[in-house]
């Protein structure tokens, strides 16, 4: 499955054709033996295990919500279409929790660079996340192995200044 590319600011910096993962680098840090396409490998996947789109849609959905009432997040969101971002970000956790979508990853650290993002937003952001996973009913040591994959995310998405 194959979700459209979304067109708004991002459209610019993303490939305009079906994403795909398989030639990307696996990140340090990820503390997994196994990940394939840099989502989750497993006999049953996450994205199976917890309901397929319907849960990531959810996930992502109210982790949006989330970041829109932070005081430390919203402020990065406040000239994005929010849609377009959603529907780019179900796309990623889609591949992530090993579902049947293809994302390419290659450009993430260069369109996050540019935000300015500090460490307190990057772990907020990983906070609320994990809070979304929690309600959606995720276990935890299953929210460990996302945290670990995103944790691997942290060095390129923080700009130190």
């Amino acid at each position: 499955m194959i979700f459209p590319v979304f067109s708004n600011e991002y459209s610019a910096i993303l490939p305009r054709k079906n994403l795909n993962l398989t030639a990307l680098p696996l990140r340090r840090g990820f503390g997994l033996t196994s990940i394939g396409n840099r989502g989750i490998n497993m006999a049953s996947n996450l994205y199976d295990k917890y309901g397929g789109f319907a849960t990531v849609s959810k996930v992502v959905h109210d982790f949006y919500r989330k970041v829109q009432e932070s005081d430390i997040l919203a402020p990065y969101f406040l000239h994005v279409e929010m849609p377009d971002l959603i529907n780019h970000q179900i796309q990623f956790f889609s591949t992530l929790l090993g579902g049947p979508v293809t994302y390419d990853t290659r450009q993430v650290d260069e369109i996050h660079k540019r935000l300015h993002i500090s460490n307190e937003a990057f772990q907020d952001a990983l906070d609320l996340l994990i809070e979304s996973l929690e309600d959606a009913g995720f276990e935890a040591d299953d929210i460990q192995v996302v945290g670990n994959i995103l944790e691997g995310y942290r060095a390129g998405f923080v700009n130190h200044v």
